[in-house]
């Protein structure tokens, strides 16, 4: 049936009482998707007609919503013509149903509808209840994000131990229980080499398990919405480009752990393929160039990739709202750009479980976790 036809109902649908009533196609599709979906939710999940829930709720919410606005209009319309009749054709003899007494619901002069619209109200309702509600940091972060037209995310390890993958500097951290090794003894030590590598492949099983969490999956949504024009992030662990953000919108201040590079002649390498020699024959890896071959990241003492600094100076300069995530601000230079961010006037939010180094000048701060909260204010799961 098209929603411009119409259609005699002879069932309950949502009314309180049984009677025949001709409605327009259209509502009566609304009311007959609203009817299906709630009885499916009230079957179970052992019925056959089960879904997840998160789909019955979001269907449940968009038809009570749609069929309530619809029903409302209607009644709006009928209040508007003479007697507070409706703008179609109906019938007020009731169905007579055993122990039931036929006096109509409504008296004459009301809108059969009216019923329907209050039944729908109510469950609406009842469906906004259900979902958590919004605190009033979580409202000012929603806001503050939905009147940007060009925000730029900072992201440090915080946002990827959700997926699995341990931080540094934390209680427990990387180099809480090994000690940092400088480039200047990996260029100097072919010892210093060798632990660099042995310590790279230890943890390539952490790395091969960990996928995009709903952190990242929020911060691809942004990205992706064009609300976010770049990531600037100090994690190596590529999970940002795993999540969908094309490689040009990903600015990496400390490089990418996935694939090695020969410090000479840039000649990339595959991590697995160095694996395989290295545990063959405990060789440290060079290049055929001659030059030494390390994980395209930046260690304690190297240089910062210049072009990517100059990128995420540009990028900040130009956001007008920037949030770090899950970083503790404390490592320079990357530190350095939420403080240019708020020294250009720029709104600042900081969202990372502990304190940070920059909470006294941001605008939001938020000690929370960090998926939790992306998900719920973008609207992702």
């Amino acid at each position: 049936m098209l929603p411009h036809q119409r259609a005699v109902i002879s069932e309950p649908l949502c009314l309180p009482y049984q009677r025949e009533v001709a409605f327009p196609g259209g509502i009566v599709w609304f009311l007959r998707v609203l009817q299906g979906a709630a009885a499916a939710r009230n079957e179970g999940p052992n019925s056959e007609t089960h879904f997840p829930w998160t789909f019955r709720n979001e269907l449940i919410s968009h038809f009570v919503a749609t069929a309530y606005s619809a029903v409302e209009g209607a009644v709006a319309d009928a209040e508007a013509i003479g007697g507070g009749r409706p703008p179609w054709p109906r019938r007020f003899e009731p169905r007579r149903t055993a122990g039931r007494p036929g006096t109509p619901p409504f008296a004459s002069g009301q809108p059969i509808l009216s019923g329907v619209a209050s039944t729908l109200a109510t469950i609406r309702k009842r469906s906004d209840e259900s979902r958590p509600p919004m605190d009033r940091d979580l409202k000012e972060f929603a806001h503050m994000i939905n009147a940007a037209d060009r925000i730029v995310l900072f992201t440090g390890a915080g946002i990827s131990t959700e997926s699995g993958i341990p931080d540094f500097r934390s209680p427990g951290g990387v180099w809480t229980k090994q000690t940092p090794i400088d480039f200047s003894d990996f260029i100097g030590s072919d010892d210093a080499r060798r632990e660099t590598w042995r310590r790279r492949f230890a943890m390539e099983p952490i790395l091969r398990r960990a996928t995009p969490n709903r952190g990242h999956r929020a911060v691809a949504e942004l990205v992706r919405s064009g609300k976010a024009a770049a990531v600037i992030t100090q994690n190596i662990d590529g999970l940002h480009q795993d999540s969908g953000i094309p490689d040009d919108k990903v600015i990496e201040l400390h490089g990418n752990t996935t694939y090695a590079h020969c410090l000479d002649c840039g000649t990339r390498y595959e991590i697995e393929t160095l694996r395989v020699d290295f545990e063959q024959d405990r060789i440290v890896p060079h290049c055929v160039c001659g030059g030494w071959v390390k994980t395209a990241t930046v260690s304690f003492g190297q240089s910062m990739p210049l072009n990517e600094m100059r990128r995420a100076e540009r990028e900040t300069l130009l956001a007008d709202l920037f949030i770090a995530i899950g970083s503790s601000l404390v490592v320079y230079p990357a530190a350095g750009f939420p403080e240019l961010a708020k020294r250009n006037r720029c709104p600042l939010v900081i969202l990372n479980l502990q304190r940070t180094g920059l909470d006294e000048i941001a605008d939001l701060v938020l000690n929370r976790s960090i998926g939790e909260t992306l998900g719920a204010v973008v609207g992702v799961d």
